[in-house]
């Protein structure tokens, strides 16, 4: 084996990496949790817990909070607290299971991120594929979050890594599978669907284009996902009907903001600041620091790189659409995470042989980037405020309501989100975002 050639390598050295990315974001993550300080989305674990006492309703889930009656308010398909009810009804309602059936989607996602790299360019370049997806501070941070975002964002990549399969190969087995992911993932988050699905369109476009049968088995993937969505949608907004006070109206017609909510209006589009923000944001949840944006960009301009080039504008034309919602959250930014993991993979791929003469003991070598990849981890969870997510401050909160008032009480809290700080004080009631409902004398009677 030559030691300066890289297609020649075992890529040990990667594989050392990338089990010590993966087993340091476990334990970062299960630490956190067998503390009480897991992170996560409290309206999701509310209806986890909701399931483990009264039983999975997969179609009426409730979010503790969200209004004064108890109606089902489901957004996102609720898997993720369907299998983390499950396990706190058989184990106990540990909050950390949210953390543990997170962290396994994520798992999960390493399979068709390798392989697509794997289909696109080699093998050698698969593994530093896996480096760079592990070490984004996005996958880092989300991957143990207890919630439904990083189980959405992964159920696209499976989705895509499907339809790839299934125009390669044609087969109405691989059609079948990408049309249950693809269904799963329109029921979850529309924007990461969106953008799986247009990449895909693209591919068949690329490289497809005179294949009636591949033409056939994608728009009926497509027309099968959509119809998910229809569905879904339209059940939602049955339940939203049924909510008495709530907290925040989800239903999307004019007047309730949702529409405001999901796609902002044309201000926000030509806001130069606002997209420079975005800009920011995004290089620091994925790439840790601004410098290290010479990877992907120098990807873009390497051969063989047209795919991910063609993800990249489905990426962005979905800011384009869901513009307000992508830019002011960090998980949204999912849609851009395997695409700049295999462009710096191809860049690196192509500067390793000069790498490797510089760095030409093994241990130093992992050492170096193992160093590089902690360093920007810090630089962007410092940037994303990590400090604020395991805030004590709102489980104190939690505490003390809990001692001041009995289980049986309904309380009206003013000033939480969704479902913080019911969940953690164990008591139900409703969150108000605004003084309407105490003011107005027939709503607080019906209170």
């Amino acid at each position: 084996m030559h030691r300066d050639d890289p297609s020649k390598s075992s890529s040990t050295d990667l594989k050392l990496l990338v089990v010590l990315l993966a087993l340091g974001m476990i334990g970062f993550h299960l630490s956190l949790a067998l503390s009480g300080r897991g992170i996560g989305r409290d309206q999701h674990l509310g209806t986890a817990i909701h399931y483990a006492q009264h039983g999975i309703d997969l179609l009426n889930p409730v979010i503790i909070g969200a209004n004064a009656n108890g109606a089902p308010t489901p957004l996102e398909f609720p898997l993720w607290q369907a299998i983390t009810g499950a396990l706190m009804r058989v184990f106990g309602s540990w909050y950390g299971w949210g953390t543990v059936v997170a962290l396994l989607f994520h798992v999960s996602s390493i399979w068709p991120v390798f392989h697509l790299a794997k289909r696109m360019f080699s093998t050698r370049c698969a593994w530093w594929a896996l480096v760079l997806y592990l070490a984004q501070p996005l996958t880092f941070l989300y991957g143990g979050y207890a919630s439904t975002d990083g189980m959405s964002a992964y159920i696209s990549i499976w989705f895509i890594y499907l339809a790839a399969e299934m125009l390669e190969r044609q087969s109405w087995r691989w059609w079948v599978a990408a049309s249950i992911v693809g269904a799963l993932s329109a029921t979850t988050k529309a924007p990461f669907f969106f953008v799986a699905g247009l990449t895909a369109f693209f591919w068949l476009l690329q490289n497809y284009r005179t294949a009636g049968k591949a033409w056939l088995q994608l728009t009926a993937v497509g027309a099968f996902s959509v119809a998910a969505f229809l569905i879904w949608n339209h059940h939602c907004n049955r339940c939203y009907n049924m909510a008495e006070m709530p907290g925040i109206d989800l239903r999307l017609s004019r007047g309730t903001g949702m529409t405001q909510w999901w796609f902002g209006d044309l201000a926000a589009r030509l806001s130069v600041s606002g997209w420079a923000r975005g800009a920011w944001r995004s290089s620091t949840i994925l790439l840790g620091s601004i410098g290290l944006v010479i990877l992907p960009l120098a990807g873009l301009f390497l051969p063989g790189t047209r795919p991910l080039r063609w993800w990249l504008v489905s990426g962005l034309a979905a800011m384009l659409i869901f513009t307000s919602l992508i830019l002011i959250h960090w998980h949204y930014y999912y849609i851009f995470s395997v695409p700049v993991a295999l462009l710096g993979a191809r860049s690196l791929i192509e500067f390793e042989p000069a790498l490797l003469k510089v760095f030409r003991n093994h241990l130093l070598r992992t050492g170096v980037f193992g160093l590089v990849a902690v360093a920007a981890l810090a630089q962007a969870l410092q940037a994303a405020h990590f400090n604020l997510l395991i805030d004590p401050h709102p489980v104190r909160c939690a505490k003390l309501i809990e001692e001041h008032t009995l289980p049986e009480d309904k309380l009206v809290v003013w000033g939480g989100a969704w479902s913080v700080p019911l969940v953690r004080a164990y008591r139900n009631g409703v969150i108000i975002v605004t003084f309407a409902v105490v003011n107005d004398a027939s709503k607080l009677a019906r209170l």
